[in-house]
This record gives structure tokens, sequence and C-alpha cells, in this order.
């Protein structure tokens, strides 16, 4: 049976060198989560100026649906999931959860670039910058060292051991780290393993436990829609007849996200991970619900689509309808009785022939 892994040393405080310096690497290997901001931003920004009269492209409902997704899947697949995984491997257990926030704000963040940029800018020119971003950012990420746990899992020891130090101050131990990490690696002869040994390790209840709860996760945030709306804003806010200029607005979306993932980062110290999931969730439904009660998505689709005047499902609009006519109906009933009740009676004369 496998050991876990039993830290020994203690967290430094978070106002210490050794947390600045992993805050920095976190800032630094998460401006590959900025370049995945700029992917996703930029055809949020691009497919508008490519349906005006004077554009050059002419695009489809189909070659916008091929730009925004499989472009965009490409641009960002290989690195979505690098700097977590190297920021999880680097930092120490009381920083992993602020630095765990890093990737969403980083996203963020290039998403309102991208969003400013594209207001002023032509399409053109949103390649060429976000072309030299990728360059820039694959020239400096050849300067960040390797992880520690990598290079004692090929038995580098004391590369490992110099590789630690980067992340660490000068006046952390870092031998007692390097030698749990070594004992726990002896412990539970960690080597790399052939197919047929992931997947057996990975049916394990303790590996396919939290790998099926994240998935369920992570694949319900994805079915809400998030990423459509970054990809889309613009264009959305179009179609959806809103009243806020949809350039201003796709901007103002990314300053909110920006925001919120820097109080998220904040609250993360004192509130559990599942009390913000919960409350993030709550609150998508008290927007969300109100504006699509009774709705089919046939009747969401034709009001966008400009087959409908209002938002409103048919069954609501039949409902208030008979509400009206009944109201109206036992106004005048009661009109009838107070004036009946309030009428004088009439004289009656008789003349004598």
């Amino acid at each position: 049976m496998s050991k876990e892994l039993q830290i020994n040393y203690p967290d430094p405080g978070f106002w210490t060198e050794t947390s600045m310096i992993q805050l920095g690497y976190g800032v630094w290997v998460n401006l590959s989560m900025v370049s995945i901001g700029l992917a996703y931003g930029f055809s949020a920004v691009t497919l508008p100026q490519l349906n005006l009269p004077d554009s050059s492209i002419k695009v489809t409902i189909s070659d916008e649906s091929w730009i925004g997704r499989m472009i965009t899947g490409f641009g960002i697949g290989m690195v979505m999931s690098v700097p977590r995984v190297y920021m999880t491997e680097v930092s120490l257990p009381n920083m992993r959860g602020v630095i765990g926030s890093f990737p969403n704000i980083a996203m963020s963040l290039g998403i309102t670039i991208q969003a400013g940029l594209g207001s002023v800018l032509k399409w053109t020119i949103l390649c060429y910058i976000s072309c030299a971003f990728a360059v820039l950012l694959f020239l400096l990420n050849m300067k960040l060292p390797e992880t520690p746990y990598y290079l004692i899992q090929k038995s580098l020891t004391e590369d490992a051991q110099k590789s630690l130090k980067k992340f660490r101050s000068n006046k952390y131990n870092t031998d007692a780290e390097i030698d749990e990490i070594i004992d726990f690696k002896n412990d539970n002869n960690i080597r790399r393993l052939n197919f047929l040994e992931q997947l057996a390790a990975l049916l394990k209840r303790s590996s396919y436990k939290p790998f099926l709860l994240m998935t369920i996760f992570k694949l319900i945030a994805e079915l809400s829609g998030a990423s459509i709306i970054f990809m889309w804003t613009v264009d959305i806010l179009e179609r959806s007849k809103s009243s806020i200029n949809p350039e201003i607005g796709n901007v103002l979306l990314g300053v909110t996200r920006i925001i919120v993932g820097l109080i998220t980062a904040g609250l993360i110290f004192n509130v559990s991970r599942r009390s913000l999931a919960i409350t993030s969730g709550c609150i998508f439904l008290y927007f969300f619900l109100p504006e699509t009660k009774d709705l089919t998505l046939q009747e969401i689709e034709e009001y966008y689509n400009d087959r409908r005047s209002t938002l409103t499902s048919q069954r609501r609009l039949m409902s208030m309808q008979f509400n009206t006519l009944s109201a109206t109906a036992v106004t005048s009933k009661s009109l009838d009785n107070i004036t009946n009740r309030h009428k004088k009676p009439s004289i009656v004369t008789f003349s004598e022939n």
C-alpha cells in the first residue's frame, strides 16, 4: 500500500520571502494563461469585424463556429494544464490555494486586454500583437527552472536541490523538504509507468474518485455556457438588443471577472472551497432562472433571432392574459355593484287625466 507524503517541515507565513518568491513564480508561469485569455477574447472582437460590409473576408455562421471553436481549442489545449501542474509541484501547501486562483485571474486579464484592444484596433493588428506576446512568452519561459519533483523522478537529486532553492528563500531549510520528497519516492517506488500501469493507478479509489468529481464539476461548468460568452460576447450583446455598447460591455465583462477573481483569491484563506463553489452556482441561478422561467429552448432561440417580440413563454403569456381578463371581469362587476348601490331611486309621477 502506498504511503502518503508526510510533511514534517513548517510552512512559512504569507508575508515571508519564501511566499513572495512563490507568488512571483506564480505570476510568471501564469503569463501562459494570459495567452489563453487572448485566444478566448480574439473571436469575440474579430467575428463582428469580419461581418462588416467593408471586410475583405466574408464569413458565414459555420465559418464563425469554426474560427471560434477549432482554432481557439487548438491554441489553448496545450497550455491549459501546464501552469497548474507546475505551480502545484513548486508551491508549499499554504500557498497553493491563492496561487491556484492565478490561472483564472490571468485568463480574465487576457480576455480584458483583447477586448480593450479589439475596440480600437483591427483584427489583423490583434493577430500580430498576440503572436508577439506568444514569442516573447516562449523566450521568457526558457529561463524557468525545472520542478524538483520531476528532477527527483529522474534521480537527479543534486539538480533537484538546486532547483528547490530557487523557489525558496536562503533562510528556508530545503534539506528537510528534499528528504521528504526522496523518502516518498522510495517508499512508493515512484517511476515512469507504462500505459497499463497508469490505467491501473487511475482505477484505484484514491485516484478515480477525485478524478470523476473534478471531471463532472468541470463538465457542468462548461455546460453553463461561460466559455461561449467569452468567445461571442460582442455578438451576444448585439443580438440581445442590449442597451450597453457591445465593445464596452465586452471590456466590462472582463474587468468584472478580474475583480471577482481577486476577491476570491483573498477569500480562499478564510472560506472553504466547497462554500465558494456553492455560492458561485447559487448566484448564477439567481440571475439566470428568472429570465428563462417557463421558456423552451425554441422560444429563447426565436427571441434572439427576431422571431419573437418578447422573452416571455407562451404559457406565461396565456396566464397573464387570463389573469388580465379575470381582473377586468371582477373590476367591472365590482364597479356595477358600487354604481347600483349608490344610485338614487327614481321618482315616478302620475298625472291625472
